[in-house]
């Protein structure tokens, strides 16, 4: 895959550009998070919630609410970042040319 360069049209929400990227977008995520080391993230019930596309390549702004099973343990910030991360980096060393930072916050 090429990499993506941000384009204007992905401003518009209205767009099937637009439209098509964040379902690409959240799709990889999507994988990626069933690929974590943390077992009770991976099978996590996710929603994700699109805020917009800015330039520097491309940047997606998100968030992601999840639910895990009522017997697992609760997860702190850091073991939300940490299951996030193995799963980003899992996935995209092997299946992608996307590079991803997690910016965690736990609300």
């Amino acid at each position: 895959m090429p990499k993506l360069v941000f384009i204007p049209a992905y401003l518009d929400f209205s767009l099937t550009v637009t439209i098509a990227l964040w379902q690409y977008v959240q799709a990889f995520l999507l994988i990626s998070f069933r690929q974590s080391t943390n077992t009770n993230f991976g099978n996590a019930e996710f929603k994700f919630f699109f805020f917009g596309f800015r330039s520097g390549s491309v940047l997606v702004d998100y968030d992601l609410e999840f639910s895990v099973n009522d017997t697992a343990p609760t997860m702190s910030g850091d073991e939300i970042r940490a299951a996030m991360d193995s799963g980003l980096n899992a996935t995209s060393s092997s299946a992608s040319n996307y590079t991803m930072d997690a910016n965690t916050t736990v609300a």
